[in-house]
Parts: C-alpha cells; sequence; structure tokens
C-alpha cells in the first residue's frame, strides 16, 4: 500500500512538472540515478527525449532524440558507460548524432555519484563539437521498487569564448526490483549563463541489467 501510494504521488508529480514547462524546454537527459552497476554487471538501455529550446521568451527548434547506451559495472565504486543519441532537427534532411563515454563514481552506495561524460556532437551538417559535462547525481531511494533523483551538470564545450550553461534534471526509477530494470520518467532545465536562452526536455527511458548481480537486493535505507 505504501508503495502504491509513493508511485501515484511521483506520477502526479511528473505531470504537474511537464504542464508547467512544456512552453519552454531541454537539456541533456541521461536517465541515470546514483545506483551503481554491481560488478560485472551489463546494462543495456534505450531512451525517447523531447527537447524544446527557447531565445528570449521565443521556441526557436522542437527536436525529438531517440537515444540507446550500454554500461559495465567495474566494481561496487566505478562504473563505464556509453550513450548514442539519434538528434531528428525539424525541417533539417540530416539528423544529428551524439556519443559519450562516461566513467561513474559512487561515493554513497544508491545515494550520492559524480559522472564524466566526454562527448562530441557530429553529422553531415554538423561540425564534429566536442563537450565535457560534469555532473552530480544525488538519488533518494525509497526502496528497491522507487527512487527519485535530482542531477546537477554543466557542459563544456572544447572551443574559444563558448557559453558554460547549468543544468538541473529531475527523474524516478520505478520497478519492481530496481536492481535488474527500471523505467524512468526525466525531466529537466538548463539555462544559458551569458543570456536568455534556455531549453527543457521530457523523456521516458528504460534499463536492464544481466548479471549475477541481479540477485542482489537492496534493502529499504535507513534515514
Amino acid at each position: 500500500m505504501r508503495t502504491n501510494h509513493l508511485y501515484s504521488r511521483c506520477l502526479f508529480f511528473f505531470l504537474c512538472l511537464f504542464l508547467l514547462f512544456n512552453a519552454c524546454v531541454p537539456v541533456n537527459s541521461t536517465f541515470e540515478s546514483a545506483r551503481m552497476l554491481h560488478k560485472d554487471q551489463v546494462e543495456i538501455k534505450g531512451s525517447y527525449s523531447n527537447y524544446v529550446y527557447q531565445d528570449n521568451g521565443e521556441n526557436n527548434v522542437s527536436n525529438n532524440n531517440f537515444g540507446a547506451g550500454l554500461g559495465y559495472g567495474i566494481n561496487e565504486k566505478w562504473n563505464i558507460k556509453t550513450r548514442y543519441e539519434y538528434i531528428k532537427l525539424p525541417g533539417e534532411a540530416h539528423p544529428a548524432h551524439y556519443i559519450d563515454l562516461m566513467p561513474k563514481y559512487s561515493f554513497v552506495a544508491t545515494k550520492l555519484a559524480a559522472a564524466l561524460p566526454v562527448g562530441c556532437y557530429f553529422g553531415d551538417e554538423v561540425e564534429p563539437t566536442y563537450v565535457i559535462s560534469p555532473k552530480i547525481i544525488g538519488t533518494l531511494p525509497f526502496d528497491n521498487k522507487l527512487e527519485f533523483t535530482c542531477a546537477i551538470k554543466t557542459d563544456i564545450f572544447l572551443e574559444k569564448d563558448s557559453d558554460i550553461p547549468i543544468g538541473i534534471n529531475l527523474g524516478a526509477g520505478l520497478s519492481t526490483n530496481l536492481n535488474i530494470w527500471a523505467i524512468r520518467p526525466e525531466t529537466g532545465l538548463m539555462l544559458n549563463t551569458s543570456g536568455n536562452d534556455r531549453s527543457f526536455t521530457f523523456g521516458v527511458g528504460a534499463s536492464y541489467n544481466f548479471g549475477s548481480a541481479n540477485k542482489h537486493v537492496i534493502k529499504d535505507p535507513k534515514w
């Protein structure tokens, strides 16, 4: 009964966020939490995101992203992950692409982690653009079936005179066992520190973990 009540709150929370920000929108969503893959565990992930970019309050670009990712548990503290996103821009004949490699480190099990994606945007009509995106991930786990996550990040583009935006993502993990699989709705807002442009995203990711660590069950956390 307690878990069902938390699920209802989660769905209501994300519906409110979507209605509130649907007039603005995006940020690079990763559909992550502070939870780590166990040693030798392998993760596969898929996602869909809708992005809308605003400049001075006007919606300039809206695009849909389709993503896929792989992860590997080196040990209980370190994971390594890679991600690809297909970026379909409206009115453009050719899509853009994004790929990254992300080491992830756990400070507090299931609750606090850091990640350092190193990525590249490219395409037929897009010059390769490299970016480093450090982020801190904080998660509030209620049990092994539900968790809420807040991630703070920035993008450091390896170009001269590039702005450094600041982003925040809010997400949840829903499952019968988060160590095996998860559905992750996520929303995010990114602000340009030197202007009025901003972006918002809302999307859903799904992941499944392979490996003997699937048998591990994390007990309800003590707060």
